[in-house]
């Protein structure tokens, strides 16, 4: 049977501020470095902002407007905080509560850096900091997780952060300018890179003059990879300075791309797309909100070699996954450790009926009086596989689990560490009748630790 160690997050959520008693430990410097370089998405000293990181003994993420913390060996859940008295009350215009994440530009939850035993996320601030002032600034900040003590790295007014890195002691942000439109109007565009420097000020280091937001992808020997979100697709090198920069692919339409071994893996729609339909239940139900099928599109995972444009086809079917490359959700991850690429393979699945009887909420959301059914439905059929760098062949393979791995943060000593969403009916009804909430679909997401199993 297969064991998953998680936290409800929903269920069992606990106001209490971190302590002392709850920081990161570290058994070694060099135990620390090793996962550091895993959660980087690339090869040190580069370190990519996520919605969830990883760092010893502890999973930080986004819930709820706070950054959240789990403890993989009690499966207790926290609040990230500085404040001991803090009430948390995630509504910023009637709280004079000072610890919510957000992503000001873009709405997304903030994006999230573990580095040791700090944690550095985006935050939104009102001017004066009294409840109801809508002027937003917004923050770059950073706990220290031995004194709970919060550093402001970067305020801004108005001018968002799309997202940040870490390259060595230097931090690098990816930032919107103001720009006019041709009837006067102000609004911000693009995402050029700066660095930010010791004294608090910015340099800029790219420019992005053709509004295709600059993204940093990894860095090794002294050079640095970046790509732009939007555009024809080009993925360049540079140096550390961002000088002698030179392109080495044109990969248009792929994202949550990762480096390996001197190869570019990406994920990539195939053209193909899926549409699985639920069994036939008896009953009049609402069929505006009713939900009774599946459908989604098909993607594969691909590398080619740096400055070679031969493409090689590394699985062929995986779920739909968020081509979103600022959320960077992503449902394969590489242990570099190991040379073994995890992911999770496309198998749409119907796992069962639920019955939502007419009541208040229902009305809320628009139903017209008629009971709403709603089928589970997998994408991956519980299932995750394991694939040899080298070969491409599958060496693994955990099937039958009540969950879809959703998004893998990290692969470290036969444990798995990311986003589950949980498929088993029984339990989604039990975690319902205990007041968890769930959308029209009955999704219930959370972060976990899924304890590996087999020879692989």
């Amino acid at each position: 049977m297969k064991k998953l160690i998680f936290i409800l997050t929903m269920l069992i959520l606990l106001c209490g501020c971190a302590g002392n008693s709850d920081k990161n430990t570290t058994d070694s410097d060099g135990d620390a470095e090793k996962i550091d370089i895993a959660i980087g998405g690339g090869t040190l000293p580069l370190l990519t902002a996520k919605e969830s990181g990883y760092s010893t003994g502890q999973v930080y993420f986004s819930e709820k407007s706070f950054i959240n913390y789990l403890n993989i060996d009690t499966g207790e859940e926290r609040i990230l905080c500085f404040d001991p008295l803090c009430d948390h009350n995630d509504d910023p215009v009637t709280t004079d509560c000072e610890c919510p994440a957000y992503h000001a530009v873009s709405g997304f939850l903030s994006r999230i850096l573990v580095d040791k035993n700090r944690v550095w996320f985006t935050a939104e601030v009102s001017a004066s900091g009294k409840p109801g002032d809508f002027t937003r600034y917004t923050q770059l900040r950073c706990i220290d997780l031995d004194d709970m003590s919060l550093k402001v790295y970067l305020e801004k007014n108005e001018v968002g952060i799309y997202d940040f890195w870490k390259y060595g002691e230097n931090f690098y942000l990816c930032m919107p300018s103001e720009q006019m439109s041709d009837n006067g109007d102000r609004y911000y565009a693009g995402g050029s890179i700066y660095r930010l420097e010791k004294n608090g000020k910015l340099t800029l280091v790219l420019e992005d003059s053709q509004n295709i937001q600059y993204e940093l992808l990894a860095s090794g020997e002294g050079c640095i990879f970046y790509r732009g979100k939007f555009g024809s697709g080009e993925i360049y090198r540079a140096k550390e300075d961002f000088s002698g920069s030179e392109k080495v692919a044109a990969l248009s339409g792929v994202f949550n791309i990762r480096f390996h071994d001197d190869c570019i893996y990406y994920m990539k729609k195939t053209g193909e797309s899926y549409r699985l339909e639920g069994n036939a239940v008896e009953g009049d139900f609402d069929t505006e909100i009713s939900n009774t099928f599946i459908a989604g599109n098909e993607y594969a995972l691909f590398r080619r070699k740096i400055g070679d444009d031969t493409e090689e086809l590394v699985y062929g079917s995986m779920p739909q996954v968020s081509s979103n490359a600022v959320i960077n959700r992503c449902s394969y991850y590489i242990d570099a450790a190991e040379n073994m690429i995890w992911l999770t393979p496309l198998q749409p699945s119907h796992c069962g009926d639920i019955i939502w009887e007419q009541d208040l909420s229902m009305m809320q959301m628009g139903a017209s009086g008629k009971d709403v059914l709603t089928q589970i439905f997998s994408s991956t059929s519980g299932k995750l596989v394991a694939i040899d760098c080298d070969t491409l062949e599958v060496v693994g393979e955990m099937s039958g689990l009540d969950y879809d791995v959703m998004d893998i943060c990290v692969v470290n000593n036969r444990k798995l560490i990311g986003q589950f969403r949980l498929m088993n009916v029984d339990r989604l009804k039990e975690l319902n009748a205990a007041g968890v909430k769930m959308n029209s679909r009955w999704e219930h997401d959370y972060y976990g630790i899924l304890e590996l199993e087999g020879d692989f």
